[in-house]
């Protein structure tokens, strides 16, 4: 049986490259920080104050902190990858490494410039080695832990935890200035152009083996449409793990995502309500009371109420700007389950810059109608039930209406005992460009036949299942 290698297999030699060029150049950061004298990052802060106390040199320092909070990891359940440990190593390395042949200039303009340089130069960095894909960094890990343990905010445990290592680190004797001032303010934004300016491009799958069997290919490569947004841009069959892998009961949750990330899907499902106090909560019903330990709408709920909730007993309900943050080369499928919830979505992802990692969906055709027009053509939208029927209808050659700009039609392989997928469906949504995803699919042998039959991606609740079916057919990327 022929087995395709993964994409990020075949881009390893950059990947490698991109990892070790990001955390050399980190270390390299920091030190400009450090010759600058105006301010340090946060944990910069606190390895020098450590530094002053201890009598080791910062890159040392850097190394034992790095290893301290790696530890921490285990009663935090977060798994290691091969760049987090070689972050704890590398970025110490170079920072004692510039540290020593570069001296602290006298001249305010050049300490200003070494300050700006470090900066930047900070980003970029974070960008090359997390773009690498071979796992977060100690710190970063630490924040998710928590976030996880807690239930906290990301952005409220992150900043917690930077808020404590600045405030320990300047009593020890570490530099606080206006470098540490402009680092918080444009770090995010410098990061995250980065990330996309240095982001790993998914390779196309190769062609067959001679000999391979051809129901496992045939399907899925003749007909399957060139991606009409760079949402879909992806190797092979798209698997979305439909709530995060809902079979496991913490549908919805950071912690049920996680597990779908770890497991290498890069497509996750959600929905979102609107709370009344205006928060995008990722939770599919429009009450509390199914899977979590309270009652009540959404709707009529303020967000310090719903979240106090826990899905299963334990996991919090997460806010969607935290996906978006948290999980940040993660693509999401949203359901807006509500008309309140459509505009505040996509001031979010306006804001957040994030047109290529989400595709808008609904039952409501009406509502996905006005969000492509709200959102123009940087926005991916599927088809809601109207627009699946105007389809349907057209591929028996009835004339019917269909909106034009959708990339996608999100459809179950059946609704009532009537099929919706078969090839004249099929043949319908390629020959206007759209890819047709089939919801929620959890057997294995239906799997198998509508990707044999050429749909371009499944939603499950059982990710272990979905992976194991294109793995075996070489179609897992």
């Amino acid at each position: 049986m022929f087995h395709a290698p993964r994409p990020h297999a075949r881009r390893l030699p950059r990947r490698l490259f991109q990892l070790f060029t990001g955390l050399t150049l980190y270390g390299v950061s920091v030190a400009l920080l450090v010759r600058g004298g105006l301010g340090l990052e946060p944990w910069g802060v606190f390895q020098q104050g450590l530094s002053e106390l201890t009598g080791l040199t910062m890159g040392t320092v850097s190394i034992v902190v790095g290893a301290a909070v790696l530890l921490l990891w285990i009663p935090l359940r977060q798994r290691p990858g091969f760049g987090t440990v070689c972050n704890v190593f590398l970025v110490g390395l170079a920072l004692d490494a510039t540290l020593a042949v570069l001296p602290a200039p006298e001249p305010p303009a050049a300490r200003v410039a070494l300050m700006i340089s470090g900066v930047v130069l900070n980003g970029a960095a974070t960008g090359l080695y997390i773009a690498a894909r071979f796992g977060p960094g100690p710190r970063d890990g630490l924040m998710t832990g928590l976030h996880q343990v807690t239930g906290g905010s990301v952005r409220l445990v992150r900043t917690g935890i930077e808020v404590l290592v600045v405030a320990s680190g300047f009593l020890l004797g570490g530099t606080v200035g206006i470098g540490t001032v402009v680092y918080a303010l444009s770090i995010g934004p410098l990061a995250q152009w980065f990330l996309r300016l240095f982001a790993v491009p998914a390779t196309p799958a190769p062609a067959p083996a001679p000999g391979a069997r051809r129901r496992h290919t045939a399907s899925v490569t003749a007909s399957a449409p060139v991606a009409r947004h760079p949402y879909l841009d992806h190797p092979g069959p798209l698997p979305f793990a439909h709530r995060g892998g809902a079979a496991g009961g913490r549908e919805n949750t950071a912690a049920a995502f996680a597990e779908a990330v770890a497991a290498g899907y890069r497509y996750l499902e959600t929905d979102v309500h609107l709370t009344a106090d205006g928060v995008l909560a990722a939770f599919h019903d429009p009450t509390l009371d199914r899977v979590t330990d309270r009652a009540g709408r959404i709707a009529d709920l303020p967000w310090s109420e719903v979240a106090r909730a826990r899905v299963a007993g334990s996991e919090p309900v997460p806010r969607f700007e935290e996906l978006l943050e948290r999980f940040p080369e993660a693509r999401w499928n949203v359901d807006v389950k509500a008309e309140p919830a459509l505009v505040p979505l996509l001031e979010l992802i306006r804001r957040t810059g994030a047109w290529d990692r989400v595709c808008v969906g609904s039952f409501s055709e009406s509502r996905v109608a006005r969000a492509q027009h709200l959102g123009g053509p940087r926005l991916a939208t599927s088809y809601g039930i109207r627009g699946v029927l105007g389809l349907r209808l057209r591929s028996w050659g009835l004339p019917a209406p269909v909106r034009g700009s959708a990339v996608c039609v999100q459809v179950p392989e059946s609704q009532y005992g009537v099929p919706v997928v078969d090839r004249r469906f099929l043949r319908a949504a390629h020959a206007r460009g759209l890819q047709v995803h089939v919801w929620t699919v959890n057997d294995p042998r239906r799997m198998a036949a509508l990707l044999d039959l050429g749909v371009d991606g499944i939603m499950t609740d059982h990710i272990g299942t979905l992976r194991n079916v294109l793995r075996d057919r070489g179609q897992w990327a």
